[in-house]
């Protein structure tokens, strides 16, 4: 995220800033892949 925010990344510079909307753990790969 600091990488792609700073500017750095040509692609996807013209969408900055990143924000992180959602996230969620799981216990394990497997459960996550569900």
């Amino acid at each position: 995220m600091i990488f792609h925010n700073s500017g750095f990344q040509r692609s996807t510079r013209n969408r900055i800033p990143f924000i992180i909307v959602y996230i969620e753990t799981f216990e394990s790969k497997s459960e996550a892949l569900k």
